[in-house]
C-alpha cells in the first residue's frame, strides 16, 4: 500500500510541475507528456495545478499510513 501511495504521489506531483513548468517557460522536456491529453484545451495550467494538488493529498495520505503502520501495536501471535 506504500509503495503505490508514494509512487502515485510522486507521479501526480511530478506530471503536475514539469506541466506548469513546459506551460510557463517552455523549456521542461515532457516527462509525462501523455497527462497534456487528459486536460482539456485551455484549462492547462488548473489542470496541472489539480495534479499537484492530489499529488499533495496522497503525500499526506502516505504520512498518515506510515504513522499508523509505525504506532500500531504488534497483533502477531508469537506461540
Amino acid at each position: 500500500m506504500k509503495g503505490l501511495l508514494g509512487f502515485l504521489s510522486f507521479a501526480f506531483l511530478a506530471s503536475g510541475v514539469t506541466g506548469l513548468l513546459r506551460q510557463w517557460i517552455d523549456w521542461m522536456p515532457t516527462v509525462f507528456g501523455f497527462v497534456r491529453f487528459a486536460l482539456p484545451d485551455g484549462y492547462e495550467i488548473p489542470g496541472y495545478l489539480l495534479l499537484i494538488s492530489v499529488g499533495v493529498g496522497l503525500v499526506l495520505v502516505y504520512s498518515r499510513v506510515e504513522e499508523a503502520e509505525s504506532t500500531s501495536p504488534d497483533t502477531s501471535d508469537n506461540s
